[in-house]
């Protein structure tokens, strides 16, 4: 089984790695039988990941400058930073951005009005 660095982020080999134990993991599930947990295991693998600014604008559909005003006036999807710009600035957790877009999905744009009598 491959080694993944400690580090919270090393570039697409430690992507790459995560992802090839997550699938040996769901792949010793699926021998004791538990499909169940198996998908669970992929799903978390690929869903925790730490993403950047412009990964987000593309799963939201917006600038990467609206996400960082966002940013600075507390809207948008929560994040997180590491220190210094060499561990690699802003990241949001897939999984949070994924929810985010969840929670302000609208049907439609129709407000009902608590005093509106229909005729």
């Amino acid at each position: 089984m491959p080694k993944v660095s400690r580090k919270p982020w090393n570039g697409p080999e430690h992507v790459r790695q995560r992802a090839q134990l997550a699938v040996e993991r769901a792949a010793l599930e699926l021998e004791r039988g538990d499909p169940d947990r198996a998908k669970e295991i992929l799903l978390d693998t690929l869903l925790d990941e730490a993403i950047c600014e412009e990964e987000v604008a593309i799963l939201l559909g917006v600038s990467r400058r609206t996400i960082q005003d966002w940013r600075i006036t507390g809207g948008g999807p929560p994040f997180f930073k590491l220190s210094g710009k060499s561990k690699g600035g802003v990241r949001y957790s897939r999984l949070r951005v994924l929810e985010y877009r969840e929670a302000v999905t609208r049907l439609c744009t129709f407000r009902v009005l608590r005093d509106r009598v229909d005729p």
